[in-house]
């Protein structure tokens, strides 16, 4: 698989503008180059790599599986569409790239939402809410 989209890549002269990550430890400052993210999965959890790209600002475009429309609210901080279309895929591709002030506009919304919904702090701070109404819950007792 990973041959042959690498002959496709270098066939239609796209090895500048392509490319294939795999595993980077490093992702963040990769996901800083991208004008966009897309996300083409068919199944996915929460897609945590579309929530890393919104840290960086950059708007998503992102397939309507599993926990990803929960990240990306469709025409605010990205495009949804739906898996295994790739001509809802390409077109929503072709959109952003086409209108840089959506690109902005989407990758603000998305920075903003990662921050406020997403971030290690907020994740902390939903924890200690959720230990504090346990704690508060009177216990059952055996009889």
């Amino acid at each position: 698989m990973l041959e042959s989209l690498e002959h496709q890549i270098k066939h239609l002269g796209l090895e500048k503008h392509v490319v294939l990550a795999g595993f980077r430890p490093d992702i963040l400052s990769v996901h800083k180059a991208f004008d966009i993210f897309v996300m083409s999965s068919v199944t996915e959890g929460l897609g945590t790599s579309v929530l890393d790209a919104m840290a960086c600002g950059r708007p998503v475009v992102g397939t309507r599986a599993g926990g990803i429309p929960e990240v990306i609210e469709d025409g605010v901080t990205g495009i949804l569409v739906p898996p295994r279309d790739h001509h809802a895929m390409a077109d929503a591709i072709v959109t952003l790239l086409k209108d840089p002030g959506l690109r902005e506009r989407m990758g603000s919304a998305g920075l903003s939402l990662a921050d406020a919904s997403f971030s290690a702090e907020r994740m902390v701070q939903d924890t200690i809410r959720v230990y504090e109404r346990i704690a508060r819950q009177p216990h059952l007792t055996e009889d």
